[in-house]
């Protein structure tokens, strides 16, 4: 025998009727994609909770599976490399932040992060170059204060490095 679909239930369609059935399926089948995405929200801002909580971890997997349904959200990528940052898994960090930038080119946040993460990796070359790239970018008079702070520091480090080399040989 023929069952009626479960969502039927949830509006109240208690008897079949195949007009009825046809207008609820198809807008059930419209609304499922802002279904998934209200999920994902729920996902994300849970994920930013534990990012506030400390569990890092936890925060981690919560927008790895923002990032399974949504693999072009900006912002769970971001906070995903932000939460590699923190659990000490720099290479992680630098690949899902570069996979943010290129998402969102104008974005600067995660230049800023980038910035910051490369220099802890003691990358300074590229630590320069989001460096730059989020000077040129952010609207943020605050932000590009203190990130010209760590540019000039950057800077310093390699021609530092550079004035060490040529001494050595």
């Amino acid at each position: 025998s023929w069952k009626r679909p479960w969502y039927c239930a949830i509006i109240g369609i208690e008897v079949i009727d195949m007009r009825k059935l046809t207008l609820v399926s198809a807008l059930f089948l419209l609304c499922a994609p802002a279904i998934v995405r209200a999920d994902a929200a729920y996902v994300f801002i849970k994920g930013l909770d534990l990012m506030d909580a400390q569990k890092y971890d936890d925060g981690a997997a919560a927008f790895s599976a923002v990032l399974k349904e949504d693999s072009g959200n900006y912002g769970a990528r971001l906070h995903l490399g932000i939460a590699y940052a923190r659990m000490g898994k720099l290479d992680d960090s630098v690949q899902e932040l570069e996979k943010a930038a290129q998402a969102n080119p104008a974005g600067p946040a995660a230049y800023y992060v980038l910035g910051m993460v490369h220099e802890k990796r003691k990358d300074y070359a590229k630590a320069k170059s989001a460096w730059e790239r989020f000077i040129g970018i952010s609207g943020d008079a605050e932000k590009k204060k203190t990130a010209t702070e760590h540019l000039k520091r950057i800077e310093k480090l390699i021609s530092d490095q550079a004035a060490s080399k040529k001494e050595v040989k």
